[in-house]
């Protein structure tokens, strides 16, 4: 910004330099809420995850699928040598 000879800002600069800052703290608060709502709904949707996948293993399905494999193997899965 331009200065006067002796150093001091105009009225009007200062004004200006003062809006500058706050409409600068005004777009980092509206960055700061847009993340903000980004990470709820991430979060949000992790926990409807767990609970889809938590309804998944205490499904009957689930069990039966787990019982067939232990009958099928036993001793868990064998690597051909």
């Amino acid at each position: 910004m331009a200065r006067k000879a002796n150093g001091d800002d105009s009225p009007n600069e200062r004004d200006l330099a003062l809006k500058l800052r706050q409409l600068a703290l005004v777009d980092r608060v509206l960055g700061l809420e847009a993340e903000n709502a980004r990470l709820k709904k991430a979060c949000d949707e992790e926990e409807r995850l767990r609970a889809e996948l938590q309804a998944v293993y205490a499904s009957r399905t689930w069990a039966l699928g787990s019982a067939m494999k232990r009958v099928v193997h036993p001793f868990g899965a064998r690597r051909a040598r």
